[in-house]
């Protein structure tokens, strides 16, 4: 069979099992206006997104990902978020190569959105064991499960003690590196900490240096403008090291790799001993019952809390589905992504959504 007849026959397979589950047929854009993307995605999707201007001047981009354009449709069709919408999709989606001199790349993906069926684990149970029922369904019965949670990072950076800038760094560098954040963690403080200037303390240093050396400003630049410039480089110093113990603390958290039924424990224990509250634990727990009562086998899932997409949306439950090394699907829940493209930021919809890529698929089936 040629690899084009194995991609037909992979994508016919899993519009088959998704809409045998209710999931309606939708074909968002292949481009959208760049800012669509551009405040949503990580870092690393966005030096991936290909835009570029139409005849008018607007900014536009190759859809570099589905789930935002089939957002952007719902809302667009009045979607409103009292009662669940299942939506299926399937077509190519475009990245820039940065490995070959920046080459435009397109591959072909399929899945689903589960929106507005409400936060639990339920939905969550339904969107993993579809994605695995797809991939069995193209001949890869072997496919194991890692999940984890951006929520249980989300609660240990906001529970150590570091300043804002510190978390706002951790946090996008979790974005850019995922499960890879603990080979790339700031430096440890070294017993002499970067001095934090707040503008006023900033301000009488460049007056009093200044002074000191008899020195005038000449141009436009001004005392405010340079002691803003030092309170920021000072911040942006300080925001580059960390207290040893948040480190330790980091480093345990991405050593968290466990059989799901293990997960709960597990995740109680950490945020335990680093006395944080939150509510990880719970949520593994109400999964790994949900998962189960979903036929999904739980000696076929893994909780790691490194798994992590540099998406920038998601939530809570992240995962992706993979067999010798190769990663064949991944997803998760996304429950502020619909509120932030309405223009309501406060409003949070209930979602959950899975991308199968459909080459590597067809590859290996």
């Amino acid at each position: 069979m040629s690899p084009a007849a194995r991609l037909d026959a992979v994508r016919a397979r899993t519009a088959e099992v998704y809409g045998a589950a209710g999931y309606r047929l939708v074909e968002p854009p292949i481009f959208a206006p760049a800012d669509t993307f551009l405040e949503r995605l990580g870092e690393q999707f966005r030096q991936q997104t290909c835009f570029f201007e139409d005849g008018t001047g607007e900014e536009l981009c190759l859809r570099p990902e589905i789930t935002i354009p089939v957002c952007r449709m719902a809302l667009d069709d009045g979607f409103d978020g009292t009662a669940p919408l299942r939506l299926r999709y399937a077509g190519p989606v475009f990245r820039l190569d940065h490995e070959h001199g920046g080459r435009l790349a397109q591959t072909q993906q399929a899945g689903g959105e589960l929106l507005g069926a409400g936060a639990g684990a339920e939905a969550e149970a339904e969107v993993v064991a579809l994605a695995l029922r797809a991939l069995e369904a193209c001949g890869l019965g072997t496919a194991r499960i890692a999940l984890g949670d951006a929520g249980a990072f989300a609660d240990l950076v906001s529970g150590l003690d570091l300043t804002d800038r510190q978390r706002a760094r951790l946090k996008s560098q979790f974005d850019a590196h995922g499960s890879a954040l603990a080979e790339h963690l700031p430096q440890a403080e070294d017993g002499k900490p970067a001095r934090v200037l707040d503008l006023d303390l900033a301000r009488a240093e460049v007056e009093a240096t200044l002074e000191a050396r008899s020195l005038t400003i000449t141009g436009q630049r001004t005392v405010e403008d340079i002691a803003l410039r030092l309170a920021d480089r000072s911040g942006r110093a300080e925001a580059r090291v960390i207290p040893p113990p948040a480190r330790a603390a980091l480093q345990d958290f991405f050593r968290l790799h466990v059989p799901m039924p293990e997960a709960a424990q597990a995740v109680a224990a950490f945020f335990r001993a680093a006395r944080i509250e939150s509510r990880a634990a719970e949520r593994q727990a109400a999964l790994a019952g949900a998962l189960a009562r979903a036929g999904v086998a739980l000696d076929r899932v893994t909780f790691d809390a490194g798994v992590h997409a540099p998406l920038g949306y998601y939530t809570g439950l992240e995962f992706r589905v993979h067999a010798n090394g190769t990663t064949y699907a991944g997803g998760g829940r996304y429950d502020s992504l619909i509120g932030e493209l309405a223009g309501r930021p406060g409003w949070r919809v209930p979602a959950v959504g899975c991308a199968l890529f459909l080459d590597a698929v067809a590859e290996a089936a």
